[in-house]
């Protein structure tokens, strides 16, 4: 529901989205995940922009510790379902992964194809 600029998610939907059924687990899920919770006539709601942080916190650490300072690009395109333009934006020649062989023969052929 969208009042005044900000998405709100009653808690009813949070149970929902967080797969549970009492509104009390919902409460403490928020309360875990340092999720404001706030009243009006309707009922208690949360902010969605403050739930989807909490909820894709894990994913977003992890792309932070993989992807570095690309991590916000990747996790775009995750959201819009798009992660295999990544692998076909890399470009091969910035590769990481390069042979290396361990033999002494092995490493002279390479020397000597090269």
């Amino acid at each position: 529901m969208n009042n005044n600029g900000l998405d709100r998610i009653y808690l009813h939907d949070v149970l929902l989205k967080i797969d549970k059924k009492d509104i009390r687990t919902a409460l403490k899920w928020c309360e875990d995940n340092y999720v404001n919770v706030f009243s009006d006539t309707s009922g208690k709601f949360i902010i969605q922009s403050e739930f989807d942080l909490a909820y894709n916190r894990p994913i977003i650490e992890l792309y932070k510790k993989r992807y570095g300072d690309q991590w916000l690009k990747v996790y775009n395109l995750s959201k819009e379902n798009n992660l295999h333009l990544l692998e076909s934006s890399n470009d091969p020649s910035k590769s990481n992964n390069s042979y290396k062989p361990l033999s002494r023969e092995a490493q002279d052929f390479l020397k000597n194809c090269a």
